[in-house]
């Protein structure tokens, strides 16, 4: 089907409305009970504080008896179910989860049997949507996307049109985001020099030897073709010198040895996180008698003869138990790697985004022998992703992105949508990502404290042009000062700043078009004195944000990857709805040239 056909589909959609029968109400709201159920009776395996603080946050006992009457409307449930979707460590707990969607099913159904003009309503929303679909067919437009993501979203709630809701995603729904990194890039925060020293007691055929091991190698990554994941392989190669005492009743054996080391470890990169496999090994050692002590001649001789005839068994021994030392070794330093990643990426990531209902609709990870790659589609229910597959990249770099304008506004709205955000916490954000903070949102005893919360749809846009990056902040309300002297503002507004974008010898550089736009998005005519002063006091905030210049000299890395220098912007491409990036490694050693 052709994109110019789903106008037409929609209009047919529109006469085609399913009533929703008190039977499937019904069976939904069963759904509902039997998941509060569910998670009731494992809250009460926990701790009794634990328990009751669920119960308080979530208001468990209220939305029971919500679903236990048959009296109770959609909009109650609703809003019962709202904390379900806050950003509480915690509520990516399945059990969670459940209560939220199913709640939520039941909400939406009984909606539309409330809804006496149903029907109409039903035919209204399909024929904007049809309007909706021709203009964007004509001009992409993130106004226009976003209508069609609320007419989908509806759709989606009230179970109507499944095959206009298919199609619309086959054409609107491709991936917003894909990202391709180097060997050289992973490579250099994974790769490492091993120089270790250790001493290790061990029992050989009934002999107590007591060594002093020196390893000493490199782990270095590979990267193995995987289309499923991304496949990566550590690869530990070196060598152990050893020097030995080995103990036997009356005999004394001193020897030195040298154990050649070979050691892989796999893991794997999921939309679930990291996964590693065992840790194999293979060693051989050859080992020098230099010396046997013993009480007399005799049994000096007799053990010269043992030793000498049991040497290649020993040295089969050694080698075997050198295995699984090492692999043990490689499981136990790659388990610290894996551990910080899945921490990072559970709870900075993919936990957050669980809490929000927001998880991407596809994350897939993949390899090739010279790079790792994600192809991502970042969009709610409610939401398209690009319309277009990204365009070609002109050269690869150590780093490539290539990002839709609906990743932003998507993604933004799962982190950050309806949440408030102090002037503590922005301080804090910016000195994490930054280094430092601008003096104007810097927190000082002679400066109010202020906060704004964000829009719950698209709360952060861009627009992507052929020339200009567009930056839009959407805020529903603010607050300035404290105690008696707090002031706030309920009218939504938005700051907006335009961007030329140019790459520099050195990096790349955004210069504004222009003032910093405030403006309220819902006052027509004149405004109130506290109005006007909240607007010059939000302008003055948000321009140590969106500065008349911005420029980059690179990304300084962080971690492991520190030690490898940092990214310096070689290639800023901008499309209508895209922008591709790519970056270089510039090492402290070994620059990297701004150009090919």
């Amino acid at each position: 089907m052709q994109s110019a056909q789903l106008p037409e589909l929609a209009r047919k959609a529109a006469k085609e409305f399913q009533a929703v029968t008190p039977q499937e109400v019904q069976a939904a709201r069963e759904d509902a009970r039997a998941a509060l159920r569910r998670l009731e009776n494992s809250l009460a395996r926990n701790p009794a504080k634990v328990r009751e603080g669920w119960y308080k946050h979530l208001q468990l006992t209220e939305l029971r008896a919500k679903l236990d009457s048959q009296e109770t409307k959609s909009a109650e449930l609703a809003e019962a179910i709202s904390p379900f979707s806050s950003d509480q460590v915690g509520l990516e707990w399945k059990h969670f989860l459940h209560v939220r969607d199913a709640v939520q099913a039941y909400s939406d159904l009984l909606a539309v049997a409330e809804d006496a003009k149903a029907a109409e309503t039903h035919a209204a929303a399909l024929d904007d949507l049809a309007k909706q679909l021709e203009a964007y067919s004509k001009a992409p437009t993130p106004d226009a996307a976003r209508a069609i993501g609320r007419g989908l979203g509806h759709l989606r709630r009230t179970r109507q049109a499944a095959p206009l809701v298919a199609a619309v995603d086959a054409h609107y729904t491709l991936p917003n985001l894909q990202l391709e990194a180097s060997h050289r890039f992973l490579s250099a925060g994974i790769d490492q020099s091993v120089d270790q020293q250790t001493t290790i007691v061990d029992n050989v055929m009934g002999t107590t030897i007591q060594s002093s091991v020196h390893l000493q190698g490199d782990v270095k990554l590979q990267l193995v073709p995987s289309t499923s994941d991304a496949m990566l392989r550590l690869l530990l190669s070196g060598s152990a010198q050893s020097s030995s005492v080995g103990r036997k009743g009356p005999v004394t054996i001193y020897s030195t040895g040298v154990t050649n080391v070979a050691a892989t470890k796999d893991l794997r990169v999921t939309e679930l996180g990291f996964l590693a496999d065992p840790a194999s090994a293979h060693c051989s050692t050859s080992t020098s008698i230099n010396g046997i002590s013993a009480k007399c001649n005799m049994i000096r001789k007799m053990a010269w003869k043992k030793v000498a005839s049991s040497k290649g068994q020993a040295e089969s021994i050694a080698s075997r138990r050198a295995e699984s030392r090492v692999a043990a070794q490689l499981n136990s330093e790659s388990a610290e790697l894996v551990a910080k990643a899945n921490d990072s990426f559970q709870q900075k990531f993919r936990a957050r985004l669980a809490r929000r209902g927001q998880l991407p609709r596809q994350m897939q990870f993949g390899s090739t022998a010279d790079q790792l790659s994600l192809v991502m589609v970042q969009s709610g229910d409610s939401h398209l992703a690009a319309p277009a597959v990204a365009p070609a990249i002109a050269t690869a770099r150590d780093l490539n992105v290539r990002l839709h304008e609906s990743f932003v506004g998507n993604m933004s709205e799962a982190v950050v949508g309806g949440m408030t955000l102090t002037d503590e916490k922005l301080a804090e954000l910016l000195e994490e990502m930054a280094g430092e903070v601008p003096e104007e949102l810097q927190i000082g005893e002679n400066k109010d404290p202020w906060s704004i919360t964000f829009a719950t749809e698209h709360p952060i846009q861009v627009t992507f042009t052929d020339k200009n990056l567009t930056i839009v902040v959407n805020g529903r309300r603010f607050t300035r000062g404290e105690g008696n002297s707090r002031r706030e503002i309920r009218d939504p507004a938005r700051i907006v700043a335009t961007y030329t974008v140019a790459k520099t010898p050195t990096g790349g550089k955004l210069t504004r078009q222009g003032d910093l736009e405030v403006e309220y998005t819902n006052i027509k005519g004149s405004q109130s004195a506290t109005q006007i002063a909240f607007k010059t006091f939000l302008r003055r905030k948000f321009e140590s944000l969106f500065k008349p210049e911005i420029a980059s000299e690179g990304i300084k890395l962080k971690g492991r990857w520190e030690k490898a220098g940092k990214l310096v912007v070689q290639d800023i491409q901008l499309a209508p709805g895209w922008v591709v990036l790519g970056w270089n490694l510039e090492t402290p050693d070994s620059k990297v040239a701004s150009n090919d």
